[in-house]
């Protein structure tokens, strides 16, 4: 067997929908408590995955945060990268990892494929080489958190990075 299933082959062995396949796993009211065990069931006998970029189109989110460090040698920014993955996993977020080797034209590059919706917010250390912040505003302008730390960008104004600005980067509840 292959790995896995999509949810409308699952839908098609359990002769339903896939509307209702999906909102019985996605535990909604209007599904009943034996069609969400017997969809449940048979999900996990047959390995179904939910698909991480169909819910991204749909919700609009990618659940996906990205870090832009200087070098990866440093043991400081790996410390960094782990604590913001402690955090970001409880949330069901991933990060992607970016490396500028301090050049600056290789940020821009890096800057400029996030303004697709890959992520939905940048966690970053500038280039050194960093001093025309445009590539930066324009995501800024975009409405994408930008939060820097270790090399601050102070020419426009955003948060450091600490606990409470990463529970309103996840728009926990109470923030």
């Amino acid at each position: 067997m292959k790995n896995g299933i999509s949810l409308k082959e699952l839908a098609s062995k359990l002769n339903l929908a896939p509307s209702t396949v999906s909102r019985a796993l996605n535990d909604s009211y209007e599904i009943s408590e034996a069609t969400k065990k017997k969809v449940i069931s048979m999900a996990e006998h047959l390995n179904y995955q939910p698909n991480p970029f169909a819910r991204s189109l749909r919700e609009n989110k990618s659940k996906t945060i990205a870090v832009i460090i200087p070098e990866r040698i440093n043991n400081f920014f790996a410390q960094v990268i782990d604590g913001i993955e402690s955090i970001t996993s409880e949330h069901g977020y991933h990060l992607l990892v970016y490396s500028t080797h301090e050049d600056v034209e290789k940020e821009k590059k890096i800057v400029s494929l996030l303004q697709n919706g890959r992520a939905d917010a940048i966690v970053m250390s500038v280039s050194s080489q960093t001093s025309d912040i445009s590539h930066l505003k324009n995501l800024y302008d975009r409405g994408l958190p930008i939060l820097f730390f270790d090399r601050v960008c102070g020419k426009f104004r955003q948060p450091n990075l600490s606990p409470m600005t990463t529970k309103v980067l996840l728009k926990e509840p109470g923030t």
